[in-house]
């Protein structure tokens, strides 16, 4: 198990996918955070530096509470929609955070103890799916552990990340 301080503590993997992925591991939001603040107990960007915000395991401090946040981009990369998954991740505790992404549809979807979380487009409705709209872009960056650049760094604890090559099936979510 790793603690940041969050301030300037990170790991970063010379682990880098192209395909499709699943992003695991298990987050404790135990530290201090500002609200409107973004936070990257882990990170998996995707293949275009417009696009940042798309990043796989960015959690956002919203209000009073934290929750799981996407931007995805337009094909330009200029114009872009938020997406959330409207859960608490506060305080102590471990939750397993689990992300997956297809290369295929580029869809992603969220599990969060082992279930599957419902999106909500922002001033949308939770049925929207978001998926990478940037046409030939994937996430092939780095795995990042408590950052995503250098910046943003998680003040919390992270253990037993995993990434997959594949797109977990939900059996073997669950059995995680």
């Amino acid at each position: 198990c790793w603690s940041f301080d969050g301030v300037d503590d990170y790991m970063t993997t010379e682990h880098a996918e192209s395909g499709d992925i699943t992003l695991s591991g298990w987050i404790n939001c135990d530290g201090t955070y500002t609200i409107n603040e973004p936070r990257y107990p882990l990170s998996i960007t995707p293949s275009h530096s417009n696009l940042p915000n798309a990043t796989l395991g960015r959690i956002y401090m919203r209000s009073t509470n934290f929750n799981v946040m996407l931007q995805i981009y337009d094909d330009a990369g200029a114009n872009f929609n938020n997406y959330y998954v409207n859960v608490d991740l506060d305080g102590a505790g471990w939750k397993h955070c689990l992300w997956t992404f297809n290369n295929t549809t580029k869809h992603i979807y969220f599990y969060l103890n082992g279930v599957r979380q419902d999106w909500t487009k922002w001033g949308g409705t939770p049925s929207d799916v978001p998926y990478l709209t940037a046409v030939g872009y994937s996430y092939a960056s780095n795995l990042k552990i408590g950052t995503k650049s250098g910046s943003y760094f998680f003040d919390g604890k992270v253990d037993e990340v995993a990434t997959f090559n594949s797109v977990l099936s939900s059996p073997d979510i669950t059995a995680m």
